[in-house]
């Protein structure tokens, strides 16, 4: 048979430089192939060429190459060099890469430099035909900031297998995010390229630690300003975030798209869960639709299916350069009986709400106004303002009326409070499940929790609360720990019961500075009766000082009387007596 020639055997041609505006090659399959801009040297004989510095342009591609061709059945050839991708607007690609084989199986490695970093190894097969080509990726420093996209993902890198025949292509394999700190995520992709845009006939993306997925297909346009996206997809087993026990967020099952340029179109619709504000209850139905950009989303309108009513919301997060959000809106028809099924009703209200971070205790600041509809068959009304920054808590005119039950508070609450309340309660299970019974109480609390300047008066009456219950309850309450003023506390209970104990009445007492303070104890229980008086001081919510006497009587001829004073330390933790 015939062999495979370029050019007669006696012929050999050197082209110390040549210039080529544009070539056209048809390859047997009938693909054709116009390059520009073609320039380089060569030297041709019998069956091999050898160019040096070959330059085209293919489109937006440009390649750089050396090498060589052997005419044999099938075509040899072996070369190197780099090529560049400039699509207008978007990032420059640029890679270096090497092939020895031949068009029926060509060995291929390369590297990509930019916009982000991978070596790839594969072969391109059957190049006379029907060509189509097989490799695999080790991503490295995969940034979407170079697309103008979000940089809250980080660094992306991993390994992918990766095939192709004509325009088609897919991958496979798995990706790590570094900036999620979540682990890593099993990916897929099937589509082609043409023209410009990418078709995508599946995306599938896993977290292999959770099992939240999300699965899309669409167009991704490389445009000026893009891409320009058109997906649509659904999403399962969401949750946020994605690793760790303490799970805020959780998503079991929803629908998006995603369109346009930056910032994108979208829309959500889907079932959400928020255990911590929301424990026990099913999953809410919220359909959300706004714009999403390289550092945040704009919220235009969410509207949530909750407690029975609705709530519509708009609002902002922004995650660069600072990690920020706002929500705010309108709620109606929401019944707290969902939460508490003894607190049955219908309130409307608004609500704005705005944060600085997502972890717990990165400031908060909550307002409710307009607070409007029944609870439990009485009308209700109130709203007011709260913060909440690390362990410090904000209150500015809250307040709420259910009925004949007021609230009122301001101030601070902290490792040190300034904080003032009222509360007229003709029914304590409104403020509390399993609370029952009257209370009136109005004061204010100041200074550091351990050692506080407390100012109280209370009135209560069939009160019971945690397995303790009190028949009435007269308390006023003004103490000083630091002895700028004189403290007087007097407290007096009415049949009050505790783990099967009874205690009739009792009666206490302090009056005096706190450095000297003079203290009282008046008990009365079945059969038996007690009365004791200590002295001392108060610092930093420990009393020491000297229990000066104490007297127990009771039924057949029970005397108990103390012969001297004694030693006695008492704080919340513990007490003693001591000679």
């Amino acid at each position: 048979p015939h062999a495979p020639q370029f050019l007669p055997q006696w012929l050999t041609i050197h082209i110390g430089h040549a210039d080529i505006g544009s070539a056209l090659v048809v390859i047997p399959n009938g693909t054709r192939i116009t390059g520009t801009q073609i320039s380089g040297s060569a030297v041709l004989r019998h069956r091999d060429i050898r160019f040096y510095h070959a330059q085209l342009q293919m489109g937006e591609v440009h390649f750089a190459v050396a090498g060589s061709l052997h005419a044999s059945e099938p075509l040899r050839l072996a070369a190197s060099g780099q090529v560049t991708w400039q699509p207008h607007g978007q990032p420059v690609w640029r890679l270096t890469a090497s092939a020895a084989g031949d068009l029926d199986r060509l060995p291929i490695s390369g590297k990509i430099l930019a916009p982000f970093q991978s070596e790839v190894r594969g072969e391109m097969l059957d190049l006379t035909r029907h060509w189509h080509w097989h490799g695999n990726a080790e991503v490295e420093d995969f940034d979407l900031r170079a697309w103008h996209l979000t940089g809250a993902l980080g660094a992306i890198g991993g390994k992918l297998a990766l095939r192709g025949e004509g325009r088609g292509f897919s991958a496979r394999g798995t990706l790590v995010p570094a900036g999620l700190k979540a682990g890593a995520f099993a990916v897929q992709f099937a589509g082609e390229y043409s023209r410009q845009l990418i078709t995508a006939r599946r995306i599938d993306i896993t977290h292999i630690g959770s099992g939240a997925r999300t699965i899309a297909s669409g167009t991704i346009g490389i445009v000026p300003g893009g891409p320009r996206l058109d997906l649509r997809g659904t999403w399962r087993s969401f949750r946020w975030p994605l690793v760790g026990r303490n799970v805020p967020f959780r998503s079991t099952a929803g629908d998006f798209e995603l369109s346009g340029l930056r910032p994108y179109d979208f829309s959500t619709r889907g079932l959400a869960q928020v255990p911590e504000l929301m424990p026990g209850l099913a999953a809410v139905r919220a359909d959300v639709t706004g714009k999403l950009g390289a550092d945040g989303v704009d919220v235009s309108r969410a509207r949530l299916d909750l407690f029975r009513g609705h709530a519509d919301l708009h609002g902002k997060v922004t995650w660069a350069p600072a990690q920020r959000w706002d929500v705010s809106g309108r709620a109606s028809g929401i019944d707290p009986g969902r939460l508490r099924p003894d607190l049955p009703g219908s309130l409307d209200f608004a609500l704005a709400m705005a944060g600085r971070g997502f972890k717990a205790g990165d400031p908060l600041d909550v307002s409710v106004t307009g607070l409007s509809g029944r609870l439990r068959g009485v009308a209700a009304s109130g709203g007011g303002e709260f913060t909440h920054a690390g362990q410090t808590w904000t209150f500015q005119q809250v307040r709420v009326d259910l009925g004949r039950t007021r609230l009122a508070l301001d101030g601070r609450l902290g490792r040190t409070a300034d904080l003032r309340f009222a509360v007229t309660a003709e029914d304590l299970s409104l403020l509390s499940a399993g609370a029952r019974g009257r209370l009136q109480a109005d004061g204010a609390i100041s200074g550091p929790l351990d050692a506080p300047d407390i100012r109280v008066n209370a009135h209560g009456a069939d009160i019971l609360y945690d397995g303790v219950s009190l028949a009435g309850l007269e308390a006023k309450v003004d103490f000083d720990p630091s002895s700028r003023r004189r403290t007087s506390v007097a407290a007096h209970l009415r049949q009050l019961r505790f783990h099967r104990r009874a205690v009739h009445s009792l009666d206490f007492t302090v009056d005096g500075p706190a450095s000297a303070v003079i203290a009282r104890l008046n008990a009365q229980a079945p059969g038996l009766h007690l009365a004791a008086t200590a002295s001392g001081s108060i610092s930093r919510g420990i009393f020491g000082g000297k229990l000066q006497s104490l007297s127990l009587s009771g039924a057949e001829s029970l005397r108990l009387n103390l012969q001297q004073p004694v030693s006695l330390t008492v704080s919340r933790a513990a007490s003693s007596i001591d000679q």
